[in-house]
């Protein structure tokens, strides 16, 4: 019975870590005005994407909004406050997925992400996901 109850615990933490941790989307408002945000996986709402609620500001190397992420995109950043981090450095692997460290860290993988293609409709902003990233910085 001790097996059985170490195994479900072992499962259960590896399940934890790996569950999907924050989205990051591209978000088009009615007259046309884009943007990108990121906002935690268990707050992928219109409050986060229409009202800025817990959103994290995605933007370029020289802190301007980003207004897409395209497939010419190898880097950006977060800035600091998604889930009380601080800014986070993004940078695009040849093989198509993202990976993210704490800007003047020390250099240890925070996470991954990997392209998602949802979408969701808000009353003013049409979000189309972009990323969905594995990490744990956003579970309590």
């Amino acid at each position: 019975m001790n097996r059985l109850l170490a195994l479900y615990c072992l499962i259960f933490s590896v399940i934890a870590y790996v569950s999907a941790d924050f989205h990051i989307s591209t978000g088009v408002a009615t007259g046309g005005r884009t943007g990108v945000v990121a906002c935690p996986s268990n707050y992928w709402n219109c409050n986060c994407y229409g009202k800025g609620d817990r959103a994290g500001v995605v933007t370029d190397a020289n802190n301007s909004g980003l207004g897409n992420i395209t497939p010419d995109t190898n880097f950006f950043k977060i800035r600091k406050g998604l889930c009380g981090m601080g800014e986070m450095n993004f940078y695009k692997r040849n093989d198509g997925r993202w990976e993210f460290y704490a800007n003047n860290g020390d250099g240890k993988l925070l996470g991954t992400c990997y392209e998602n293609k949802a979408i969701k409709k808000c009353t003013t902003v049409l979000l189309t996901d972009k990323l969905v990233c594995y990490s744990y910085i956003c579970n309590p």
